[in-house]
């Protein structure tokens, strides 16, 4: 996709080009919101010339969103290739891995902690290993699969792995 027209996009969705994709959806929703027939701000300006240009603010924010969503599943597929590659790779995975795997796609903590309601802390201690700050028994378990669904991986199989590195850790543990 030309550089400009990727740019015009995100000034549309009045974001800047480093945004996330988490931070892209949320820009669009509140947009919309704003732009919509039951929105206080647009009441006080409903007439006819008023009208035509909120229908093209509401095209061009429909348009932007949608080309940034193809930009970003263009991205994701490359990526995608090379995931595939890493997990047949990968004998278990830990934190190290699922933080290469992250980053490899781009994608911040914060997106993560949006999706699964998650604390960055913890994500950040799932990540490090830091298994001492971690919460204990069922919620580090969902925060592992989260961690795992977000990324497209197979949870049980991240689940396993990283919960048997946790039990290594316990059984070290004086």
């Amino acid at each position: 996709m030309e550089l400009r027209k990727l740019e015009k996009y995100y000034e549309t969705l009045e974001m800047p080009t480093d945004a996330s994709l988490a931070d892209i959806r949320k820009a669009y929703k509140d947009l919309k919101e704003l732009y919509s027939k039951e929105s206080i701000a647009r009441i006080a300006l409903d007439d006819e010339l008023f009208q035509k240009e909120n229908a093209k603010i509401l095209a061009d924010i429909e348009c932007a969103f949608t080309e940034l969503m193809k930009y970003f599943h263009v991205i994701n597929m490359e990526k995608e290739e090379k995931i595939k590659e890493i997990v047949t790779q990968v004998g278990s995975f830990n934190g190290q891995v699922l933080k290469y795997i992250r980053e490899t796609l781009s994608i911040d903590l914060l997106d993560i902690s949006i999706y699964s309601n998650i604390q960055i802390k913890h994500l950040d201690n799932i990540e490090k290993q830091n298994f001492e700050d971690l919460p204990r028994g069922i919620y580090l378990r969902s925060y592992i699969k989260s961690y795992a669904n977000f990324l497209a991986l197979d949870p049980e199989r991240v689940l396993d792995d990283y919960m048997q590195e946790y039990a290594d850790w316990i059984n070290k543990t004086p």
